[in-house]
Order: structure tokens, then sequence, then C-alpha cells
């Protein structure tokens, strides 16, 4: 379990790149959403998935990390991948937008 602060934002940085990720929002009470997404800048602006209390979601992403925050209070999460023989290395900027992800030996 993951203590997932609304203050600031958790990555979760795998040692290979992912084949699938499960990420569940482990909370039971009051509402407290958790945010999902794949670089900082997007969790915190509007490129991210949202889970309430209880909720689970799995995909097949191939990713060096995810990050988490709570939407408007703390929560608890839960993360689970699979993974690939794939170094990070060969997935330089994990979908951040911000330069190509294709580079030489990719693609």
């Amino acid at each position: 379990s993951i203590v997932v602060s609304n203050s600031s934002v958790t990555e979760v940085e795998f040692p290979t790149i992912t084949k699938f990720v499960t990420v569940i929002n482990e909370h039971s009470g009051s509402s407290a959403k958790l945010r999902v997404g794949f670089s900082s800048a997007g969790i915190v602006g509007t490129n991210y998935f949202i889970l309430d209390n209880g909720e689970s979601y799995t995909g097949e992403f191939r990713v060096s990390s995810i990050f988490i925050v709570g939407d408007s209070t703390s929560t608890t999460a839960s993360v689970i991948a699979g993974l690939t023989m794939i170094e990070t290395n060969n997935l330089p900027n994990n979908w951040s937008g911000s330069t190509s992800i294709y580079t030489a030996g990719i693609g």
C-alpha cells in the first residue's frame, strides 16, 4: 500500500518497462478519489484518469513509471505491474509529451 497525498505527486518507478499496470484505490469510507497519470505535468493538469473508492483499473501500458495523487484528499493505493525485459532507458520520456519518444533503436 502507498499512502497518497493530495498535495504532492507520487511517482511509482518500475525497474523495467511494464507489460501491464493495475492501480487500485484502496480507500474505503468517505470519498477519496485517486488521480492516475503518466507524467507529473499531466497529473496536475488535465491528462489523468480518476479511480473512486475501491475501484481498480488494469491497462496494457508500456511505461517506466506512473504518477498518482489524491484528487482532493489523501488516499491509499496499490500498484501491480507485469514487467518486460526491456530496460527503462529504451523509453526515455515516459510519455511526457515534451519530446519525441522515437529515438535510435526504438520504433
